[in-house]
C-alpha cells in the first residue's frame, strides 16, 4: 500500500510540474530567454552569447545582462534545446525535471536517515504538492535547482557515497547565487557529523578545492551583488545620516549620536528586519512571495496551515531528544533566508529562500509521523488545500504574473521579419529586449557574438545592466530609447509599450495581456 502511495505521489508531482509547461506561468522572463539562448549558443558554438568558451564559465559566469548568472542552468538546458528546439518548453524542461526528481531525492534522503517509510513518504508528499515548489519548478528559474541538489547530495552521503555526494553539493553551489552561501556550511556540518574523523580530511579538502572557482566567481565576477546588497543602500546612507542629524539637533551629543546611528548598526538592523519577515505568517501562510516574476502568485501562502502543528511537534520532539539530523535541518532552515535578508528589493523573496522548503517539508513529514493516527486526515486536508491553490493559480496566474514576466513577445518577431522598414527600434522599456529577440528569432549565435563585440563595456561606464545603455544593435534592430519624436530620414518601425508613444499616436497592437490590455504595440513611420 505504501509503495503504491509513493508512486502516486511521485507521478502526481511530476504531472503538476509538466502539464501545460509552456503556458504556465503566463509570460516568459528575460532570464528564461537568456538561459535558453545561452544553451543554444553553447550547443552551436561552445561559447555563450558574449563569446566566452564553456570551460571558462564556471569561473566567469554568464555575463548575460550584466548580472553574471551561474551557468549550470544553461548547461542543463542544452540537451532539451537539442531535442525540442529553442522554445519555452525546452527552456523550462530542466527545472520541471529536477523539480520532479526533488520529490524522489527527499524520499531517498529520509529513507536513508530514518529508515522510516512513513516519514519518507509524507515528506515527499509535502514537496509534491507544495505551493512553493510546484510554481518554482515550472519556469527556467535557477533558484529551484538547489531543491534537488541539496537533498540528493545528503542522501548520497548517508548511503556512504561520499565523493558522489561532494559532486552534487558542488553542482548545487554552481546552480544559484544564494546556494553558494547556503550549501558550504551545510555540507561541512554534514561531513563533520557523518564521516569518521579518520576519513574526514580528504573529502573536505576535495570539496573546498572544487569550491575555489565558485569563490573566485563570487568575488571577481559578481558586480550585481554590490548593486542589490543592503551594504549599498539605495539612498546612499541618507536615512542613516538624517537620523543622526535629527538626534544631534534634539540635543544628543555628537559622539553618542554616531554610536547610535552608524553604518554597521544600520546594516545589522536592516538585516534583522529583513530576516524576521521570512519566518512570519505573512510570508509562510498568507501572502507568500513578494513578487510574481518567479511564477508564484502573491496572495497565496508558501506552506499550508496544517503544517504548523506538524512543525511545532517536530520542534518539541527535537528539544526533548536532540539529534544530528534535526540539527542539520534547523541549520538549513535558519541559514536559508540569510542571502535574501542581505539584499534590497521588494522583500519576501521566495526564490532566494527556496531551500527553506526542504527543511519545512521534512520537518512536516517527521511531525506527521507523531500524528500518524490522523494520516488520512492529513492527506485529504492537504489535497483539498492544494486543489484550492491550484484553482487560484490557474485563474490568477495569467492575470497577475503576465506583466511582470514579459508576456506577449512572440508576435514581435513576425512583425520584425515581415517589416520592410530600413530601421527597427525596440524600446528598452520591454526589459532586456535583445534577449527576447535573439530567443524568438533563433538568431545565429555566431552573428550574435559578432554583434556583441560592438557593444560598449556598460559596466565600466557606470551601468549595471546592458539595457540601461541607449543604442546597441543586433543586425539592424536597435535597442534603447525609441526617440519617437525626433525626425527620421528613412522608414522606421517602432516597437514598445503604449506608454512609449505620445498621446494620440495611432499605434497597432502586436499582443495583449490576458486581461485584454495592450502588451506590445508598434508604429511604422514611412
Amino acid at each position: 500500500m505504501q509503495k503504491k502511495l509513493w508512486i502516486i505521489i511521485f507521478l502526481t508531482g511530476t504531472i503538476l510540474r509538466f502539464v501545460s509547461l509552456s503556458n504556465y506561468p503566463a509570460g516568459f522572463t528575460p532570464d528564461e530567454a537568456s538561459f535558453s539562448y545561452n544553451a543554444y549558443s553553447l550547443l552551436k558554438t561552445g561559447r555563450d552569447e558574449w563569446g566566452t568558451p564553456f570551460w571558462q564559465l564556471p569561473v566567469t559566469g554568464l555575463k548575460s545582462f550584466g548580472d553574471y548568472k551561474l551557468p549550470l542552468y544553461s548547461f542543463l538546458a542544452v540537451p532539451g534545446v537539442k531535442i525540442f528546439g529553442l522554445n519555452e518548453f525546452s527552456a523550462r524542461l530542466p527545472n520541471a525535471l529536477l523539480g520532479s526528481l526533488a520529490i524522489l531525492a527527499i524520499y531517498a534522503l529520509l529513507l536513508a536517515v530514518t529508515k522510516n517509510n512513513f516519514i519518507a513518504t509524507f515528506s515527499a508528499f509535502f514537496v509534491s504538492l507544495s505551493p512553493w515548489a510546484v510554481p518554482l519548478s515550472r519556469g527556467a528559474f535557477e533558484a529551484n535547482l538547489a531543491i534537488f541538489f541539496i537533498p540528493f547530495a545528503l542522501a548520497l552521503l548517508f548511503r556512504k557515497k561520499t565523493y558522489l555526494s561532494i559532486l552534487f553539493f558542488v553542482l548545487g553551489v554552481y546552480s544559484y547565487h544564494t546556494a553558494r552561501l547556503i550549501i558550504p556550511p551545510l555540507a561541512i556540518l554534514a561531513f563533520w557529523f557523518w564521516l569518521p574523523r579518520a576519513k574526514l580530511i580528504k573529502p573536505l579538502a576535495v570539496f573546498i578545492l572544487l569550491l575555489i572557482p565558485a569563490m573566485i566567481s563570487l568575488i571577481m565576477f559578481n558586480p550585481r551583488s554590490k548593486d542589490i546588497s543592503i551594504l549599498s543602500p539605495a539612498d546612499g546612507w541618507k536615512t542613516m545620516a538624517d537620523s543622526r542629524l535629527q538626534s544631534i539637533n534634539s540635543g544628543v551629543p555628537g559622539p553618542i549620536a554616531r554610536l547610535m546611528f552608524n553604518k554597521p548598526l544600520y546594516v545589522l538592523g536592516t538585516f534583522v528586519q529583513n530576516y524576521r519577515t521570512y519566518f512570519s505568517s505573512k510570508f509562510l501562510f498568507t501572502v507568500g512571495a513578494g513578487e510574481s516574476t518567479y511564477g508564484m502568485v502573491p496572495g497565496s501562502g508558501l506552506i499550508y496551515w496544517l503544517q504548523l502543528p506538524l512543525l511545532i511537534i517536530f520542534l518539541y520532539r527535537f528539544i526533548k531528544s536532540p539529534n544530528r539530523f534535526g540539527l542539520l535541518l534547523l541549520l538549513l532552515l535558519f541559514i536559508s533566508p540569510v542571502p535574501a535578508a542581505l539584499t534590497k528589493g521588494a522583500g519576501l523573496a521566495a526564490n532566494r529562500t527556496a531551500p527553506m522548503l526542504i527543511a519545512l517539508s521534512v520537518m512536516s513529514g517527521i511531525g506527521a509521523w507523531h500524528l500518524r493516527r490522523f494520516s488520512k486526515f492529513i492527506i485529504i486536508f492537504t489535497i483539498l488545500n492544494f486543489t484550492l491553490v491550484a484553482i487560484s493559480y490557474l485563474n490568477k496566474s495569467p492575470l497577475l504574473t503576465a506583466k511582470s514576466m514579459g508576456y506577449g513577445w512572440q508576435p514581435v518577431i513576425g512583425q520584425v521579419s515581415s517589416s520592410t522598414a530600413s530601421q527597427i527600434r525596440v524600446s528598452r522599456s520591454l526589459s532586456e529586449p535583445h534577449a527576447y529577440y535573439a530567443f524568438y528569432a533563433q538568431m545565429d549565435p555566431k552573428a550574435y557574438q559578432s554583434d556583441s563585440t560592438t557593444w560598449p563595456d556598460f559596466i565600466k561606464i557606470g551601468f549595471s545592466f546592458l539595457d540601461q545603455y541607449d543604442g546597441y544593435y543586433l543586425g539592424k534592430v536597435r535597442f534603447g530609447d525609441l526617440k519617437f519624436d525626433k525626425p527620421v530620414s528613412q522608414s522606421t518601425l517602432f516597437i514598445g509599450r503604449k506608454e512609449d508613444f505620445p498621446d494620440g499616436t495611432k499605434f497597432q497592437v502586436l499582443s495583449t495581456y490576458p486581461d485584454s490590455t495592450p502588451a506590445i504595440v508598434y508604429f511604422n513611420k514611412p
